[in-house]
Order: structure tokens, then C-alpha cells, then sequence
């Protein structure tokens, strides 16, 4: 058994295989037997394309085995006592979230809600 810890400080890309994207660098780095865990929380709009991008490839979902994901929504109880990044209504809602955990869930993820 080996830990390891990667830290890379420059801005990320949410682009599908641009330099920046962290899923490319996951994809070089890991194999599915590896135990993979990622927290999403950047408090930027590319989170979300994040998330999607995993939900959209198998072989990249089949390397996340944990997932923390903070994603702000409209009508989040903190949003309400102004605790979280602020959102549009015409962004996502508490179902959309509901949704991503479920399709993160069924793609044999184990997501978990991060605030």
C-alpha cells in the first residue's frame, strides 16, 4: 500500500483534454485498480463541467472510486442565510443536484455532498 498526494498550483481548464484539465493528468497517473478519491470545490463555474465530464467518459469514471462535490445551487438552505457562493435562479437547483449525485451514484461512484 503507498499514499500519495499530488498538489498543482496553476488555474485548471475545464476543456476536455487541455493541459489543465485535471482529468487528463488522472487519466496518465492512475489505473482502474488504483483508489481514487476527488474533491471538487473550486467555487467556479467549471466545476460543474467537471462532474459531467466524469459522467461522460467511463473509462475516467471508472477511475474515481470517492467523490466530494460541492455544488451550489439556487435554492440551497445556505444560499438562503447567504453562507454559500451566490447562484442564478437560472442555474442549478436543489433536483439538478439531486440528479448529478444520483448519475455520479449509478456510475458506481460513491459521491458525497461537500459544503
Amino acid at each position: 500500500m503507498l499514499d500519495s498526494l499530488s498538489y498543482f498550483n496553476y488555474p485548471l481548464e475545464a476543456t476536455p483534454r487541455a493541459t489543465r484539465n485535471p482529468w487528463r493528468t488522472l487519466v496518465a497517473v492512475t489505473r482502474p485498480e488504483d483508489f481514487v478519491v476527488i474533491k471538487i470545490d473550486f467555487d467556479v463555474a467549471v466545476e460543474g463541467e467537471l462532474v459531467e465530464q466524469i459522467l461522460r467518459d467511463s473509462a475516467l469514471s471508472a477511475l474515481v472510486d470517492e467523490l466530494y462535490f460541492e455544488q451550489h445551487t439556487f435554492d440551497s438552505p445556505h444560499a438562503k442565510y447567504h453562507l454559500a457562493t451566490p447562484v442564478r435562479e437560472d442555474q442549478a437547483h436543489l433536483a439538478d443536484s439531486y440528479d448529478v449525485f444520483t448519475r455520479l451514484r449509478r456510475a458506481g461512484i460513491r459521491a458525497h455532498s461537500w459544503i
